[in-house]
């Protein structure tokens, strides 16, 4: 996937937040997948290409909606992803984001194509 910034610091963020989720995930479904299901259905993703396979997610759910909203606003961007994390690990905030990142994962996985 073609990155979405060009901000190495907002890129480098984006990683670490990446590697947290992952270790989040693994460490709380004791393997490489998720469940993302809304509503009491149970539905889960398997986890492709470890770290990058969440950083994918990361672009696709959090930089391009960011984006969409605030295309010049790198800074803005940076103080929210670091705020989602301390030091290597999830912050309260962060959990709250990656529940958002799968909300999102399920509005689209139920989303009539071509319907926002």
């Amino acid at each position: 996937m073609k990155l979405i910034t060009n901000s190495p610091r907002l890129n480098a963020l984006a990683n670490q937040y990446a590697v947290a989720v992952h270790r989040h995930v693994m460490q709380q479904n004791k393997g490489g997948k998720f469940d993302f299901g809304m509503d009491g259905q149970a539905s889960y993703v398997a986890i492709m290409g470890g770290v990058p396979g969440i950083r994918d997610l990361v672009d696709s759910y959090l930089l391009v909606a960011l984006r969409l909203n605030c295309p010049q606003l790198d800074l803005l961007v940076i103080q929210m992803i670091s705020k989602c994390l301390d030091n290597d690990n999830l912050t309260p905030r962060g959990l709250v984001v990656w529940q958002c990142i799968k909300k999102e994962m399920y509005a689209d996985r139920t989303r009539p194509w071509g319907t926002a």
